[in-house]
């Protein structure tokens, strides 16, 4: 079994990992933990070169890249409905059609 194969049931794993996942939160999450994963690496790495380190700006530059990885996530699958769902919801509240809710 060559590398390209091994690499290629590790990303259809990790997929499935991510699709199995109960609520889209989850689903999020899960499709963002390579961010965490690479941190710790990367930390650990760092103070191990460097015992006396400050690796704060690095750990605050990789939860800046878990929050904007979660968050272009969220757009991309999510904001669509949750606008409609305001949409809706001002309707019911107001009694204004949901066409003439708020625009995008």
């Amino acid at each position: 079994m060559g590398l390209f194969s091994i690499s290629s049931l590790a990303v259809a794993g990790f997929i499935i990992y991510i699709i199995i996942g109960s609520t889209p939160t989850e689903r999020i999450t899960r499709a963002c933990m390579p961010v965490p994963w690479t941190a710790n690496l990367s930390v650990s790495i760092l103070e191990l070169i460097k015992a006396d380190s400050d690796v704060a700006p690095t750990t605050s530059w990789f939860q800046s890249a878990n929050y904007g990885c979660e968050f272009t996530l969220w757009r991309l699958f999510y904001q669509n409905d949750y606008n409609t769902a305001q949409k809706s919801k001002l309707a019911s509240n107001t009694g204004v059609p949901a066409s003439q809710g708020t625009s995008q």
